[in-house]
C-alpha cells in the first residue's frame, strides 16, 4: 500500500537525531585547513612533517609582529580536493584555498606556497580572532 512505505520512511530514529543534534552543538574550529591527499606528507611526522614546522613558525611571528594571537590550526583531510589542492576556514567558512600544483609548485615546495597564503589570510582576517596579545596586554 502506498501509505505504509510514506510511514516507514518517516520513522523518527531517535539515536540518528541526536547524533545530528549534537554534531550541530559542536563549533567549528577557529582555523582550519583542509588538505589533498597529495599534499598529506606534508604533515606526516614520518616525512618530517616540514608544513607543521613552518606554520608553527608562522604562528609565533605573527603574534610577535602584529599582536595577533593566531588559533591553533586543525588539519585534515579531505578526499574530496584534488591531490595537491587546499582550502582555509576560518569557523568553518571557506576563506580561501588553492590548487599547488596548479599554481606550479611540486610538493617540495607546497609547504611554503601554503603557509605564505595562510598568513596573507590570517592578516586579511585578523579582526575576526578575538584574542589578541595587544588588547590583552592593554588591561582594560
Amino acid at each position: 500500500m502506498p501509505g505504509c512505505a510514506a510511514q516507514s520512511s518517516q520513522k523518527r530514529n531517535p539515536e540518528k537525531e541526536k547524533a545530528i543534534t549534537v554534531m550541530k552543538d559542536i563549533p567549528p574550529d577557529i582555523l582550519s585547513l583542509e588538505l589533498g591527499i597529495g599534499l598529506i606528507p606534508l604533515v606526516d611526522k614520518d616525512k618530517g612533517a616540514e608544513l607543521l614546522d613552518i606554520i608553527q613558525s608562522m604562528r609565533r611571528q605573527i603574534a610577535i609582529d602584529w599582536g595577533i594571537k593566531v588559533p591553533k590550526l586543525r588539519i585534515v583531510d579531505n578526499m574530496l580536493l584534488d591531490p595537491l589542492e587546499y582550502r582555509i576556514k576560518i569557523r568553518g567558512i571557506d576563506v580561501g584555498g588553492k590548487n599547488a600544483g596548479k599554481e606550479g609548485y611540486k610538493i617540495e615546495h607546497a609547504a611554503m606556497f601554503i603557509t605564505t597564503h595562510l598568513t596573507g589570510i590570517i592578516k586579511k582576517h585578523a579582526a575576526e580572532f578575538s584574542d589578541s596579545i595587544k588588547d590583552n596586554s592593554q588591561g582594560g
